[in-house]
């Protein structure tokens, strides 16, 4: 009855506080070299309802994972061999408090990452770790579960490698298509954006995971909680 409640109490919660805007791309888009780089990819846009994987209860952007089923991640191709860094967005439906919950991470067939998650009903988080990446090669990242109700928004890659197993509370910002993206994981997020001259264009106060705020094309100045960073949106 406790695992019943607890998982509905987490339903009722991601169903209010997740809402995102959401963009798939197409086969061809995705299997240009560098646009992991450029874009967040949501698992939604994968061929998640193969393995038996299902959207999370009413929330429309994130998957929930279920007995044992994946989410893979094909299509990408960069530009040379080497190290890379994926920073996935989460959340969780349920994890056992004292053990947790299990995400097994391969890429390209080969065990990775074993990521243990535990309950964290304030915010969705992310979590940064390091894979190695073929240049010429349409490389898979596959997400598995093991063990307890971990629920996936989608991930986004970078340049380099990065310390395993890091739990990001800093906002991750990027542009595509006219938006400025920003993934939420502290909560409350207050944003303004700033013309190169600063006049302020359009500002915003959201706990979504995925803040999404139109702009034309352009240099801006985007200040998150009070800090400032510069910005290209093309």
């Amino acid at each position: 009855m406790k695992k019943v409640l607890i998982f509905g109490f987490f339903i009722a919660f991601f169903a209010m506080s997740l809402k995102a805007q959401v963009t798939c791309y197409g086969q061809e888009e995705s299997a240009e070299v560098g646009f992991w780089f450029d874009h967040f990819y949501y698992a939604k846009c994968t061929d998640w309802e193969a393995t038996g994987s299902k959207l999370f209860g009413p929330d429309e952007d994130y998957i929930d994972f279920n007995g044992g089923s994946s989410v893979d991640f094909t299509n990408i191709f960069v530009e040379k061999d080497g190290d890379y860094t994926v920073t996935m967005s989460y959340g969780v439906g349920y994890a056992d408090e004292e053990i947790g919950g299990l995400l097994n991470i391969f890429v390209n067939g080969q065990l990775a990452e074993q990521f243990n998650f535990f309950r964290n009903p304030d915010r969705p988080i992310t979590y940064e770790f390091t894979v190695e990446l073929w240049a010429d090669w349409d490389n898979v990242i596959q997400f598995k579960q093991e063990r307890d109700w971990p629920i996936l928004l989608g991930i986004q890659l970078s340049n380099g490698s990065t310390i395993t197993g890091k739990r990001v509370e800093a906002h991750s910002v990027y542009s595509s298509n006219g938006m400025i993206n920003i993934v939420n994981p502290a909560g409350k997020c207050d944003v303004q954006i700033y013309s190169i001259d600063g006049k302020l264009v359009k500002s915003a106060s959201s706990i979504e995971a995925l803040i999404s705020l139109p702009v034309r094309a352009g240099f801006y100045i985007l200040k998150i909680n009070g800090t400032a960073q510069k910005i290209i949106v093309k």
